[in-house]
């Protein structure tokens, strides 16, 4: 791997991989354990499920050897990509698909629980496409190019600014809250007194003028 930050990055993804397939792989484990209430059909469409998540599995831990690790091979166009997607793709559409067929043709059979279980499978399985997606464009692109990496450059610096300004914002927040504010108020208070005191002022002269006319 040509960086640390490439490691954090292809990590990541294969962490993105490999929850939600194991996931999937419980799920499916769970049913088949349960499997005696149903017939041999729907009992092999969810064998069908956990032996494309098994063959997911493996097509992605042999891809992650070869490409990410010992880096035998590489992407180097758009074909070579669109091969390795469709590679593993190809067993993760085996797992929608046959997870479609049991909630569409099996409707009344299946228990509603299992049920949920399929669609929580079909949900997981998406999050599994977007792993892949992850995985091949970074082996296709390599790591950010210098404009993206100044544009995130800029993104973070502008959020760390924001940052302080709210700091800051805080800090005002609490300054007129607690002795600052005092401070505030007592300016206040010593305003309100000023204006009191030449109201009273300018009626002891009104009086004054009136007292002298008479």
């Amino acid at each position: 791997m040509s960086s640390k930050k490439d490691k954090i990055v292809l990590t990541q993804i294969k962490q993105d991989f490999t929850t939600p397939v194991d996931a999937i792989s419980d799920y499916i484990n769970l049913i088949i354990d349960g499997s005696d209430i149903y017939d041999d059909e729907i009992t092999d469409e969810f064998q069908n499920i956990k032996k494309s998540a098994k063959t997911l599995r493996v097509n992605f831990n042999d891809a992650f050897v070869e490409y990410a690790e010992s880096k035998r091979k590489s992407i180097n166009n758009d074909e070579e990509a669109s091969i390795l997607r469709h590679d593993l793709r190809t067993p993760l559409n085996g797992i929608i698909g046959y997870s479609e067929i049991l909630l569409e043709d099996y409707e009344d059979d299946i228990d509603k629980n299992h049920s949920e279980d399929i669609n929580h499978v079909i949900g997981l399985a998406k999050e599994v496409e977007g792993a892949i997606s992850r995985f091949v464009d970074f082996l296709k692109d390599g790591s950010e190019s210098s404009e993206q990496a100044k544009e995130n450059e800029n993104a973070e610096n502008l959020f760390s600014s924001l940052g302080k300004i709210d700091y800051k914002l805080e800090d005002l927040s609490l300054y007129r809250t607690t002795g600052g504010g005092r401070r505030t108020r007592r300016q206040s208070q010593r305003q309100r007194s000023q204006r009191r005191g030449r109201s009273q002022r300018k009626q002891s002269q009104r009086q004054r003028s009136q007292r002298r006319g008479r």
